[in-house]
């Protein structure tokens, strides 16, 4: 039976027609988590230090580190993803943009603290 009469056959029995094999990659999946999570993390502790009115424990300062470095692993998973064969860009693409930004918007809270 040709290729083209096994789809036909199998769009008769009602199975979903797949127009490509492109996969979501897992690791740029994760790596949107990863960036969520740094968001909501650095949105907490914002949260926290204005209720405090900036006089927080050390666990904070931990917590804010762990931001960082969340966006950091999650900005080389996208990476990693965006590099793997037959893949969808959607995942990948998002997480490098999330991480990238709270990267850099880390990196330059940490910068300005330091100088004040």
């Amino acid at each position: 039976m040709s290729e083209r009469k096994k789809r036909m056959k199998e769009l008769e029995q009602g199975e979903n027609l797949m127009l490509t094999r492109k996969k979501h990659p897992k690791k740029g999946i994760v790596s949107v988590f990863l960036g969520v999570i740094s968001f909501l993390l650095l949105v907490i502790l914002c949260i926290a230090a204005g209720n405090e009115r900036g006089s927080l424990s050390i666990t904070a300062g931990f917590l804010g580190s762990l931001s960082l470095i969340l966006a950091l692993i999650g900005l080389v998973l996208a990476y990693l993803a965006g590099r793997e064969p037959d893949i969808k860009f959607l995942f990948p693409t998002i997480g490098g943009l999330i991480n990238v930004c709270m990267a850099i918007g880390l990196i330059l809270l940490y910068v300005w603290g330091f100088s004040i």
